[in-house]
């Protein structure tokens, strides 16, 4: 079982974020007392029992603004309710210059066992062009903050393709996140989603972000710098030391069931994705009321399973199990993507490794993978 909760709050909002998130803290009592209504009303309609927790991820926003006894009350409700596995994963996400290491270490206290840290960079010019309120002294800070906490497991997330970041701005972010000594490190390339200040500003043309080739540079040069220091490539946009992958992420790229508590939630339970309302009064509202917070379910077909089986598996180094697939619902449809594989010029046939195991990316290859699987699936 794999558990999500959205705690929307933020001290500001980033330019080119798009997640649910509300500036300031003042419904943060009412928001709470909600989202135990929520996981009071799965519990007993549910009855979850039988299957242990095995991830927990409190996302954002910026979870780690909220009081630690908010945090203390869910995971102790569903510790005692439903139980965790020996191995549980806890993650909690936190901004650097947003936290202290007495409130970290409390968190720690309470079962918070994986800390994922919003730097994006470690260059005050980079933080000023994504719209951040941290610097770049804080970014250094808050890891070394999480360590003196006692955390173990430290992950940081990094963005390339910034507006006026160069190829030699990312390999210094680079070489400081690796001189850290953490355990993942998450590499997202910007990208300007509607909505967002980001890309109101691309589309006047006030920024501009590097061009593609640069992009690729940085890409494939994270992934040498980062192979080279001994992490792991195991997702397009995720490195970790041995040991240390997040199992969370990779139940979410798995295809498996997860399910998702608070405003704006998704969820995944039997082939039925379903999430909750994107706004907190509603989402407060209605449970006040007794009634569900769930805006919308809708139903995947076989085909639509496959398709995110596809879209999902190919950026992970694992790639898609050629067995289960023969072997499961998704027998015909897996006979379709390898026809449509062997109709590929030769130039994109050899970005893939293909054998009775394994249906995957060269991880070279990792940045063409939409439009990849984008032919792949386009008959199918």
């Amino acid at each position: 079982m794999h558990l999500y909760f959205h705690i929307p709050f933020c001290l500001s909002k980033c330019d080119y974020c798009d997640f649910y998130s509300v500036v300031g803290n003042e419904a943060q009592s009412e928001y709470f007392r909600a989202l135990n209504q929520e996981i009071d009303s799965w519990i007993n309609l549910q009855n979850p029992q039988k299957s242990p927790i095995k991830t927990i991820y409190f996302g954002g926003g910026t979870p780690s603004i909220a009081p630690v006894f908010q945090i203390e009350k869910i995971l102790n409700n569903l510790r005692n309710n439903i139980g965790f596995a020996q191995t549980v994963e806890v993650t909690l996400e936190i901004n650097p210059g947003e936290t202290s290491c007495q409130k970290l270490a409390k968190l720690y206290q309470i079962g918070i066992n994986r800390i994922s840290i919003g730097c994006q960079s470690f260059l005050d010019a980079d933080l000023s062009s994504l719209g951040r309120v941290h610097s770049s002294k804080q970014a250094l800070s808050a890891v070394e903050i999480a360590k003196d906490a006692g955390f173990l497991s430290i992950g940081l997330d990094l963005i390339f393709g910034i507006p006026e970041q160069t190829v030699e701005d990312w390999k210094r972010n680079l070489e400081i996140a690796i001189n850290l000594e953490i355990q993942h490190i998450s590499v997202y390339n910007l990208t300007a989603e509607k909505g967002t200040k980001f890309y109101e500003s691309m589309t006047s043309g006030d920024v501009k972000i590097p061009d593609e080739t640069v992009q690729e540079k940085m890409f494939l040069l994270a992934q040498d710098m980062l192979i080279e220091a001994r992490f792991e490539h195991y997702e397009i946009s995720n490195y970790a030391k041995t040991g240390f992958h997040s199992h969370h992420n990779s139940n979410y790229w798995s295809e498996n069931d997860y399910r998702g508590f608070g405003a704006s939630a998704h969820s995944l339970e039997n082939g039925r994705r379903f999430w909750n309302v994107r706004d907190l009064e509603k989402y407060v509202a209605r449970l006040n009321r007794g009634k569900s917070p769930i805006e919308k379910y809708e139903i995947l077909t076989t085909k639509e399973k496959f398709h995110e089986i596809v879209l999902t598996g190919l950026r992970t180094a694992d790639g898609i199990s050629s067995i289960n697939l023969e072997s499961s619902e998704f027998h015909e449809f897996t006979r379709r993507l390898f026809q449509n594989f062997d109709k590929l010029d030769y130039s994109l046939k050899e970005k893939f490794i293909v054998n009775q195991q394994h249906f995957r990316l060269k991880p070279k290859a990792w940045l063409m993978c939409d439009s990849l699987i984008e032919k792949l699936v386009a008959e199918i």
